[in-house]
């Protein structure tokens, strides 16, 4: 039985990793880009995730063939694992690949690959109030809607009430994040804060300094919660627009 469940957890894996490498190389929001770069990692770390799916799926296709795979290539395969699992959040210069798709992913990537950590899939803590008890996002949701030449105004709101506009209990203010180029941010230090929303809206007022006419160029937006004993959440997904602007003749 322990047999059949370790075959299982390592196919699970293999799993995981295609889908993460399938997913890297699709087409990112900032086309012909791919999603690897929209997600904020470097061609290295893209690469490092192709060629480990590429040796793992080896070691698997002579491990499923039956009783005759040699307990060597069963070892190789978790030890090429465990070195993924060490590149991604080992103790000395980790990539945090998974963290950095929860910040700067979408649902659909927190869902097809199982993250939970730092998105709105995590298991929520709750709190008690005189209404009975409600669940706490600890970082809000954001979402455009509308784009116009020279702003975009976003609706920032709490995912456990996003009827409403009132800020969760115990939070401050809703600080706003943004960071425009014809390229994706490397990271998030790329970004500057640009001011705070108010009854949950946030209107952005976009510049773009001598524009090249023949160039897309992007937004990317974040916001943070900051709670009344001045401590940071957790920034919200990034949403991605693109700015549109007069072009002077």
């Amino acid at each position: 039985m322990a047999k059949e469940n370790l075959e299982k957890t390592r196919q699970k894996a293999l799993n995981k990793l295609k889908n993460l490498n399938t997913l890297q190389l699709s087409d990112g929001k900032v086309s012909p880009d791919k999603k690897w770069k929209d997600w904020g990692l470097v061609i290295a770390e893209s690469t490092y995730i192709t060629g480990s799916y590429t040796e793992l799926s080896g070691y698997m296709d002579i491990i499923n063939t039956g009783r005759n795979c040699p307990p060597a290539i069963k070892d190789a395969f978790d030890l090429r694992l465990k070195e993924f699992k060490l590149y991604d959040h080992g103790p000395v210069d980790p990539h945090r690949i998974y963290e950095k798709i929860a910040i700067f992913g979408e649902l659909s990537d927190w869902e097809t690959l199982e993250i939970r950590g730092h998105t709105t899939l995590a298991k929520q803590p709750t709190h008690s109030t005189g209404e009975g008890t409600q669940v706490f996002i600890p970082f809000p949701q954001m979402r455009l809607r509308s784009n116009a030449i020279g702003q975009q105004l976003f609706a920032v709101t709490n995912p456990a009430t996003p009827t409403s506009r009132a800020k969760p209990p115990k939070v401050a203010f809703v600080r706003m994040y943004r960071y425009i180029g014809s390229e994706p941010p490397k990271s998030l230090d790329d970004y500057k804060p640009v001011g705070i929303a108010s009854k949950g809206l946030f209107l952005s007022q976009i510049d773009v300094e001598s524009p090249d006419p023949k160039t897309k160029y992007f937004s990317h937006h974040f916001a943070k919660y900051e709670f009344k004993d001045g401590t940071m959440s957790m920034p919200s997904q990034v949403v991605v627009t693109e700015v549109l602007y007069m072009v002077q003749v």
